[in-house]
């Protein structure tokens, strides 16, 4: 005879047995996807950390040639910018030069020079040449100008063929032809390797007038030209003169 309550009892542990097992089945099931999912969060994280790597570095290669790119690019930008300031300073100077050659020879800062000079009024002066252009001419007048203004005297010039007439009708004062160019200041002496070895204080009065004259002219002459080595050359002669060549303009 059985006993229901008991029968009830076991018909309960069949269906929690059964419910439980197949509990155990998902549970297997889970586990093996829990397996699967962790081994591939593991396999998927390692290749993704490997192809940041990768990555990472494909990006500082980009940037390095985008560096070299940028460096190369401002390198031409440098020499082009230089290469644009030289051909500017070249057209500058080219500009200032065309403007020298155009504008004449003229004095400048004339009463600075008439004081200057007055201090050896009385010292005879000649022009030995001169270039025959019209702009060479016009000068040599200036400085006859200036150094008659300044008290002193002018003297018959050396001989020489061809000779251009400046001074009016005077053949005397008719002035060689010069093949120099700029404004050169000469002196005669007897001796002149004895006479370039002297002090300025013991030469003479018409020496230290050269030298005074060779000294003052050459910045005061607009546009100026190159400064010469000697104040004033000494040639092989007897002439107290201060002798001045206008030669063509530089």
């Amino acid at each position: 005879m059985t006993d229901p309550a008991l029968d009830s009892l076991l018909a309960s542990k069949k269906v929690l047995e059964h419910i439980l097992s197949r509990i155990d089945i998902w549970l297997l099931v889970f586990g093996i996807f829990v397996v699967i999912g962790v081994a591939g969060e593991s396999f998927f994280g390692i290749r993704a950390w490997w192809n940041n790597r990768k990555l990472h570095t494909v990006l500082q290669s980009i940037e390095g040639l985008r560096n070299l790119e940028a460096a190369e690019f401002n390198k031409q930008a440098a020499e082009a910018s230089e290469r644009s300031a030289k051909a500017e300073q070249k057209a500058a100077e080219a500009t200032l030069e065309l403007e020298k050659l155009r504008t004449p020879r003229s004095l400048t800062h004339i009463p600075e020079l008439v004081i200057t000079l007055k201090v050896f009024a009385g010292t005879e002066y000649t022009f030995s040449g001169v270039c025959a252009d019209e702009e060479s001419l016009r000068l040599l007048k200036e400085i006859d100008a200036l150094l008659q203004q300044s008290g002193w005297k002018r003297t018959t010039p050396p001989g020489g063929f061809p000779a251009i007439n400046i001074f009016g009708k005077e053949i005397a004062f008719a002035v060689p032809v010069s093949l120099g160019t700029g404004v050169r200041v000469s002196i005669e002496s007897s001796n002149p390797t004895a006479f370039q070895l002297l002090t300025l204080a013991d030469m003479p009065q018409y020496a230290r007038a050269a030298v005074a004259l060779g000294f003052s002219l050459p910045p005061n002459i607009s546009p100026p030209q190159e400064k010469s080595d000697k104040a004033a050359n000494v040639e092989s002669g007897t002439s107290t003169a201060v002798r001045i060549d206008v030669g063509k303009k530089p």
